[in-house]
C-alpha cells in the first residue's frame, strides 16, 4: 500500500461529522483486493474498538494486509504521525493551527465520538446536572451524600492534558472550567473504565465505545 501521513480526527458531542477514509464500513472490502502492506495507526483511545474492528475485516479480506493499531492519547497520535512513525494518527481534537503546519498533516474528519459521565455501579447516584459536574471536577461538592449518594468521599478521575476525551469534557461539561488538583490522573478510556468499576466512589468520564456493564453511565443534564 502506499504510504501516507494522515489524522484522522474523531470530534466529540456535537461536532461535525464526515465520513472519509478507506477503513468505513459503509465502502466495499473489494477496494482491498491486489494491495499488500502494511499501516500503522497510533493515537486516541477512544477509537481504538471501530478500529480494531475496521483492521480485522480488512485484514480477514485481505490477509497481506496487516494493520498495526496501538493507543496513547490524542497528543500521541498527532506527534507520532508528525515525526513519520505511523500512517495514521487518531485524534479526538482538532490539532491546532501550529501542529499542522509543522508536520504537515493531512486532515480527515471521519466519525462523530460521544463522551459520557460513568460511575461505578454500586453508585445509586445515577443523574446529575451541569452545575452538579462542575462543581465535582471543581472540587466544591466532594461528598455523594450531598447528591443523594453515600456518606463517602467523591473520588474524581481525569485524564491526562494531551487526551482529546479530555478536551471534549473539559470544554462541553465543564465550560471551561477548573478540575481539583487532587483528581487521580489515567492514560486511557481502558484505564478510566477500569478504574471507576474498581472504585465504588469514582466518577469519571469515557468515550462510548468503552462503556460496558463494568460501569455505569450518568444522565447529565
Amino acid at each position: 500500500m502506499k504510504n501516507c501521513r494522515l489524522l484522522c480526527v474523531s470530534v466529540g458531542l456535537c461536532f461535525f461529522f464526515l465520513c472519509s477514509l478507506s477503513l468505513s464500513f459503509a465502502a466495499p472490502l473489494d477496494q482491498f483486493k491486489g494491495e499488500k502492506g502494511t499501516v500503522k495507526i497510533s493515537g486516541g483511545t477512544a477509537h481504538i474498538p471501530v478500529m480494531k474492528e475496521s483492521a480485522r475485516m480488512i485484514m480477514t479480506a485481505n490477509p497481506d494486509i496487516q494493520i498495526t493499531i496501538a493507543g496513547g492519547g490524542s497528543g500521541v497520535g498527532i506527534k507520532q504521525v508528525g515525526e513519520g512513525l505511523v500512517d495514521i494518527g487518531n485524534t479526538g481534537r482538532k490539532p491546532t493551527d501550529e501542529e499542522i503546519k509543522r508536520h504537515n498533516l493531512k486532515l480527515f474528519l471521519w466519525a462523530i465520538d460521544g463522551v459520557a459521565l460513568i460511575v461505578n455501579p454500586k453508585n445509586k447516584v445515577r443523574s446529575l446536572t451541569k452545575a452538579q459536574v462542575g462543581d465535582i471536577f471543581s472540587g466544591k461538592i466532594d461528598n455523594w451524600k450531598l447528591l443523594g449518594g453515600d456518606d463517602r468521599k467523591i473520588n474524581v478521575y481525569t485524564r491526562d492534558e494531551a487526551s482529546g476525551t479530555r478536551e471534549v469534557f473539559w470544554e462541553k461539561a465543564l465550560g471551561k472550567g477548573n478540575i481539583v488538583k487532587s483528581a487521580n490522573v489515567v492514560v486511557s478510556n481502558g484505564a478510566m473504565k477500569s478504574a471507576v468499576s474498581q472504585d465504588p466512589y469514582a466518577i469519571g468520564y469515557v468515550s462510548v465505545g468503552h462503556i460496558d456493564k463494568t460501569v455505569e453511565p450518568v444522565v447529565f443534564d
